[in-house]
């Protein structure tokens, strides 16, 4: 009895442990999906098969250290790995965007190891769509590649910067720049995955991305590439990056534009400035964008650096594969619910103020906090009215109702073919309140001289006049206001 006591609470204990193991996956399982951009970014310009994105690159051409491997290193450090084609329809897709890209011979995740072909992700290599008498140079062309003398339909085995250097990355999966919103931000707080410095919060990111798209990833998620006002805030970024970076760089919200300096707010920027030797050092026409230094030798650590939209151009010409980013967000929305990192869309209202005629103005404002946004002037301009119904859909006979989609101004004019409706029922309506009268004469006349009492009275004359001065009054009343 004792040793089936013993078995049962072993076996007890072991569904214990399992149940808690599945608990914990499924819930670990779900955390990526709450926090969707702290995963892999990917470009918005990649295309997209059965989950899968694909984008070509060329950015090693001229580089002295070009090779595969450093064309996987720079998919890996963009999320994700040369591309791997296991099915007919994957390979025809992938062929027909790099056709219409415009390449005629790009390299993908196949290569030659041991003597036998494998994928760099070490999926089973058993797809293959090798072109005639391929493939032929064993050892001697050691990756796979869709070439141009197949029209980019059939596969050859090639070497890496003798046969070309443009390569294909491929995601497994991922989150695209436009696809991020004020709710991941949001959550992301919830959950202290941003730092705090005052009333903004910040974050760094080692996805390597231009600095245009690393821009439309902060704002997207209702913020902006960190703008660094002072020197306290520059010594907390830095001490941001040395803890989380990976990257040698990382853009910032400052942008030349028109030979100035600006902050992508639009606001010159003349106070605090961290400049590598005091001043931008890289002087090219296209070095208008700033990143803080982390790690190249080029610039003095922590301090900015004046750098292409693409990136770095450095001895190993890696471009922007070396720079990350950092975003910030403001406390910029609060109500009696509480505070709020960014307003969300749905908090946005339009609103216009003045007329077609006299101009006026068109804004945005926050429906929690009133905060105004995005203001424009409007300019006088024709109205553009369209008839409508007086009341409703109701049409009164001989008078019609336009109004202006533009400004919602009313307009009303006079149909001359129907406005004899309107007097022809106040003749009745008048023919009809003297028969009234003249019968109820009659009746109390014919009552009196036969002795015969009444009971009933007789409609007060106010009433038949202020009936329809009260239908005209509702209906200048409906349509002035409606």
């Amino acid at each position: 009895m004792k040793e089936m006591r013993k078995r049962i609470r072993s076996v007890m204990k072991r569904i214990t442990v399992m149940l808690s193991a599945v608990l914990l996956m499924a819930t670990f399982g779900e955390l990526p999906a709450a926090a969707a951009i702290s995963g892999k970014i990917i470009p918005d310009d990649a295309v997209e098969y059965e989950g899968h994105f694909y984008k070509v690159y060329d950015d090693l051409a001229d580089n002295k250290k070009a090779s595969w491997d450093k064309a996987n290193k720079f998919c890996k450090r963009r999320g994700g790995h040369l591309a791997v084609i296991t099915t007919p329809e994957e390979d025809e897709f992938v062929a027909d965007y790099l056709s219409g890209k415009g390449y005629k011979s790009v390299f993908f995740g196949l290569h030659y190891v041991d003597g036998e072909w494998r994928w760099i992700n070490d999926e089973p290599f058993a797809y293959s769509n090798w072109g005639e008498n391929n493939p032929d140079g064993s050892g001697g062309d050691p990756y796979g590649q869709y070439y141009k003398l197949y029209s980019l339909r059939k596969w050859n085995d090639a070497q890496f910067d003798f046969d070309g250097s443009a390569y294909v990355c491929e995601w497994d999966s991922g989150t695209k720049v436009s696809e991020t919103t004020t709710d991941d931000a949001e959550n992301l707080i919830e959950k202290n995955k941003l730092d705090k410095l005052g009333d903004s919060y910040y974050r760094v990111f080692n996805n390597s991305l231009p600095y245009s798209e690393a821009a439309a990833f902060c704002r997207n998620l209702g913020g902006h590439l960190a703008y660094i006002d002072d020197a306290k805030e520059q010594a907390f970024v830095n001490d941001l990056i040395s803890k989380n970076g990976k990257r040698n760089l990382y853009w910032i919200g400052a942008q030349k534009e028109e030979k100035r300096w600006r902050w992508l707010n639009g606001t010159r920027i003349s106070g605090y400035t961290n400049w590598s030797n005091k001043k931008p050092k890289n002087t090219a026409e296209n070095a208008n964008c700033a990143a803080i230094n982390s790690g190249s030798e080029n610039y003095d650590v922590g301090a900015w650096a004046a750098e292409p939209e693409q990136g770095t151009i450095s001895r190993e010409s890696e471009y922007y594969i070396n720079i990350g980013f950092i975003c910030e967000w403001e406390l910029i929305c609060k109500s009696d619910e509480g505070e709020f990192i960014v307003h969300k869309e749905s908090d946005w209202k339009i609103k216009t103020e003045g007329s077609c005629n006299t101009g006026g103005e068109r804004y945005k404002h926050c429906v929690r906090c009133g905060e105004v946004t995005a203001s424009e002037q409007l300019s006088p301009e024709p109205h553009d009215f369209e008839r409508r119904g007086l009341i409703g859909n109701l049409n009164i006979p001989g008078i019609s109702n336009f109004v202006c989609i533009k400004c919602g101004k009313h307009n009303y004019a006079i149909d001359r073919k129907k406005i004899w409706i309107i007097p022809t029922a106040i003749i009745v309506y008048i023919i009809f309140t003297c028969a009234y009268y003249h019968a109820r004469d009659d009746f109390e006349s014919k009552a009196r001289s036969q002795n015969v009492s009444i009971l009933t009275k007789r409609l007060p004359k106010m009433l038949f006049i202020l009936t329809p001065i009260a239908a005209v009054l509702a209906t200048v009343l409906i349509a002035i206001y409606k």
